[in-house]
């Protein structure tokens, strides 16, 4: 809490602030824990003057309360859902990845986290023309598939350079690097300075085991604070500057065989929403067909699933 000083109010003068400093008042938050009347002994000054600077200090310091109609008009005004392109899994999510929320995709290795993730990059960049963050922490990031997708979409090479001028990966091999690369990305939305980030409204952060586990357990005492700040970091983007966070993590294997998220408790309650991928029998066609399940969400009934085929062309709404 800041120091008392001059400057906040007229009748606040250096002789009081020492005054009151002699008697253990030293911060705005000391002066207005007092009462009035317990104030005009200490300070020795008249009632009028300390309801004076009582009303200038709460004035500049106290949160402006805000009733819950206002709150529920400014989400519905700032709130934006971005379709991932999959009709079944956009279903199951009412609608697709909102802003002001985190979405973490959960799943073995190979399951096709990544193969989503930059399917989505590829929907939001080219039907809503919004710009992508995405963040690669294991190399799995192919802007080669991507170009592959497009053209079995017989999009002219002209779109593609445009579409793809919209989705920004950076390389970030550790926790540090991925806590920098978020930082500039909030640097850069508070100074509103650069163009592709006045469109931003996705950041990719695939895969955080990769970059978290190395730091937990064992002689890294400090991982579990790394872990907190990177999910405050991902909840402050997310939520100040109205955009959607989408992770990956894997599974580890739990005490009675069944599968569980690798980054445990401390991280269960940072997704919004939680998506869990799972592997199934490959199709007549050969395809690779995959089952999403809804295991964490404030809007949808947990359990819902959404099956989906990872092909050449893309990701696509299986249909048996």
């Amino acid at each position: 809490m800041s120091l008392l000083k001059p400057r906040l109010s007229p009748v606040l003068t250096q002789d009081v602030i020492d005054t009151l400093r002699k008697q253990g008042v030293r911060t705005v938050l000391d002066f207005l824990e007092h009462n009035a009347e317990e104030m005009v002994k200490k300070a020795g000054m008249s009632y009028k003057d300390v309801l004076a600077i009582r009303h200038v200090l709460l004035a500049q310091y106290s949160a402006v309360p805000v009733n819950g109609a206002d709150m529920y008009e400014d989400a519905l005004n700032s709130m934006a859902i971005l379709p991932t392109g999959v009709k079944s899994l956009d279903t199951m999510l009412d609608g697709g990845l909102y802003t002001s929320e985190v979405t973490e995709l959960v799943g073995p290795a190979g399951v096709g986290k990544s193969q989503l993730c930059m399917y989505t990059s590829l929907n939001i960049s080219r039907n809503l023309k919004q710009n992508i963050m995405y963040i690669d922490s294991t190399g799995d990031f192919c802007i080669q598939r991507l170009q592959d997708i497009l053209y079995s979409d017989q999009v002219e090479d002209e779109e593609i350079i445009d579409v793809l001028s919209r989705i920004k990966c950076s390389r970030a091999f550790d926790i540090f690097e991925v806590l920098a690369q978020l930082c500039e990305v909030t640097n850069h939305l508070t100074a509103q300075t650069n163009a592709f980030y006045q469109h931003l409204k996705l950041v990719i952060v695939d895969s955080l085991p990769a970059v978290v586990l190395p730091v937990l357990g064992g002689a890294q005492t400090d991982g579990h604070g790394y872990l907190m700040h990177l999910a405050r970091m991902m909840k402050t983007l997310a939520v100040d500057f109205n955009l959607a966070l989408m992770t990956t993590n894997n599974v580890v294997q739990g005490e009675a065989g069944e599968t569980k998220p690798a980054l445990g408790r401390a991280w269960s309650h940072i997704p919004n929403t939680r998506v869990e991928i799972k592997k199934q029998d490959i199709t007549p066609d050969g395809e690779n067909r995959r089952t999403a399940v809804l295991t964490k969400c404030s809007r949808q009934p947990t359990g819902l699933t959404a099956e989906f085929t990872i092909t050449p062309s893309g990701i696509e709404t299986y249909h048996s």
